[in-house]
């Protein structure tokens, strides 16, 4: 009886964990070098990143059709001097204390126009969580219709 029980229910909780969309199989993240882990819960993804020197860069990429509810990174640097997103013809930067949106929108010719209207909706929430730690989060605006981004990140501490 038990084992029949748990041939109906572990396939369906694996179905429900699938189509629930919080597994940190949505996404994939590759880096210049730095270790990542993507962790999943039930608001989204979050991206580990551990920068010993304090600068890198990496690629994000949505696998399946949709984003996460939440994206965001973690990173264990004592501050954050700038943090960049490319997300398709758009560039979004910020920095740890930044109240003015920085978007630009990259034209045909790879020049740049700045974003002013609505630009705090394509700008990350950078935030300290510790002395050690900073959470950016991504802005679902800024991943809409994207299936990767890029982004490259400063942290202003240096020993």
């Amino acid at each position: 009886m038990m084992l029949s029980l748990l041939r109906v229910v572990f396939p369906a909780a694996l179905l429900l964990a699938a189509t629930t969309g919080y597994g940190a199989d949505r996404v994939r993240f590759s880096t210049g070098g730095e270790d990542a882990k993507i962790i999943a819960d039930e608001a989204g993804v979050v991206v580990e990143v551990k920068s010993p020197g304090g600068i890198g860069h990496g690629e994000l990429h949505r696998v399946g059709k949709d984003w996460p509810g939440r994206v965001a990174f973690l990173f264990d640097v004592r501050g954050m001097e700038g943090f960049h997103v490319k997300s398709g013809n758009l560039r979004s930067g910020t920095f740890l204390g930044s109240r003015e949106p920085e978007v630009y929108r990259i034209k045909a010719d790879g020049t740049q126009e700045r974003v002013v209207k609505d630009g705090n909706l394509y700008t990350p929430t950078v935030k300290r969580l510790d002395t050690s730690s900073i959470e950016v989060v991504l802005p679902a605006k800024l991943l809409e219709g994207e299936s990767q981004i890029k982004v490259h990140w400063v942290d202003f501490y240096r020993e």
